[in-house]
């Protein structure tokens, strides 16, 4: 008879996802590509697609920006307690558990941030152990 395995807190050391990071460039270059279609097809004139091509762009940096920064030690309890970047997080919701990636959401005094996981983001035994206690947890 094995024994029961079960998790009341993971540890993970959580760098950039280049999967993540390429699928959110190919969202934005898709966006780019419609506004060029609406360019040339004139449905849009010039200055509506340049001021939204400006847009997307700042958006893409900040989004982009915003992941890079999402690195670094994670320990979750079961409880939900979470402590990243040296500050003391609760998880309130988890939206998403794939085998691709896991997105939750985490609150920091007034802080709220949305927290995205890939597989390739972390150790393969590090993102199995927190799909588990996102299971277990179900927060």
């Amino acid at each position: 008879m094995l024994p029961t395995i079960t998790a009341s807190f993971v540890n993970l050391r959580l760098h950039p996802s280049q999967k993540i990071l390429a699928a959110l460039s190919a969202l934005y270059l898709g966006v780019a590509i419609a506004l060029f279609v609406s360019l040339l097809t004139s449905w849009l004139p010039l200055i509506i697609v340049t001021f939204l091509l400006e847009c997307l762009w700042i958006e893409w940096l900040e989004r982009y920006q915003h992941y890079y920064r999402q690195q670094g030690n994670l320990s979750i309890t079961v409880s939900g307690a979470a402590n990243w970047q040296q500050q003391k997080w609760q998880i309130n919701k988890i939206k998403v558990v794939t085998r691709w990636f896991i997105l939750f959401r985490m609150q920091h005094a007034q802080e709220v941030s949305w927290v995205c996981v890939s597989h390739d983001a972390c150790k393969d035994e590090e993102y199995r152990a927190l799909a588990m206690l996102c299971h277990i947890a179900r927060l």
